[in-house]
């Protein structure tokens, strides 16, 4: 019985991890479109460019693609570890 819930328990946590990792990928993407709409598209009905709102767009969306990455990059780093700690203890 306590085999089966060790197993439950690892069950949980990587799908879990999983599921947080896919929904920051999908955030991480999403910003990708964004930026391709805005540089592609928008110019083609008459957004205008100006630094005025570039810069603080440009500052945005690099700030909000590092964190996601770094974010993921954890996730992973600590799913990676886990079973070390779970040895130490």
């Amino acid at each position: 019985m306590a085999i089966q819930m060790v197993g439950t328990k690892r069950l949980i946590r990587v799908s879990i991890f999983i599921i947080l990792n896919a929904m920051l990928v999908i955030a991480l993407i999403s910003l990708f479109f964004l930026d391709k709409l805005v540089n592609e598209f928008l110019y083609n009905y008459g957004l205008v460019f100006s630094l005025t709102w570039a810069e603080p767009y440009w500052l945005m969306m690099r700030t909000s693609m590092v964190l996601i990455a770094i974010v993921v990059l954890i996730f992973c780093a600590l799913e990676i570890l886990y079973p070390l700690w779970l040895k130490k203890s």
